[in-house]
């Protein structure tokens, strides 16, 4: 993370490292980090990320914001992070957001969460096809993704290519990568082919 002060970094990375397991103690981390460089963007976004887990949105959004502002004092590929995060969180322009993360995907390495993630925003947007190719790309990055596998099915019931979800889910089941979601879309799937047969 781009800061002028070690002992910044320093603090930083402690609240890094325990924010999801410690958040209250995260955040005097990150707290210190800001005390000892004002402009250190990123834990700003801690700040915010820590302050969202805790569903305390109004103050997330006022660290997002403060590390938006502070942006130009990032490297590129914590700007492009900050980015995301200010147009996801502060001011709602999803199309904005999935086009930063689009950007930031193609010129960085990334790992399967991320294409899930943006698979999730072009699920949000209504862009079926291009969200499948988001959940897909993190299952070619990582096999074994059960979120991914499970976000697949939502998106093939939603473009109603029900025999493709049904197999996928039942793929799911015979390599143990399902969870409840599987099992409540393959139920859903039946259901809609009995009453389809009823009706014929």
């Amino acid at each position: 993370a781009t800061t002028t002060s070690l002992g910044a970094l320093k603090a930083y990375s402690m609240g890094g490292k325990i924010a999801d397991q410690e958040p209250a103690k995260a955040l005097s981390y990150f707290q210190k980090a800001i005390e000892l460089d004002p402009n250190f963007a990123m834990a700003y976004t801690g700040l915010g990320n820590v302050y969202s887990n805790m569903a305390e949105t109004s103050r997330a959004s006022e660290y997002f914001r403060k590390a938006y502002d502070l942006r130009d004092h990032a490297n590129d590929r914590e700007k492009s992070a900050i980015e995301i995060t200010y147009f996801e969180n502060v001011t709602g322009e999803l199309e904005k957001a999935t086009s930063a993360r689009e950007r930031r995907l193609t010129e960085y390495p990334a790992m399967s969460g991320s294409y899930n993630i943006l698979g999730s925003d072009y699920a949000t947007l209504g862009q079926y096809a291009k969200a499948l190719e988001g959940y897909q790309r993190a299952i070619q990055m990582d096999p074994n993704a059960a979120a991914s596998r499970t976000n697949v099915n939502n998106i093939l019931m939603a473009l109603q290519r029900f025999d493709e979800a049904r197999q996928s889910g039942q793929q799911a089941l015979a390599k143990k990568l399902d969870n409840y979601l599987t099992h409540s879309q393959l139920y859903a799937m039946a259901f809609l082919a009995l009453v389809s047969a009823a009706r014929k």
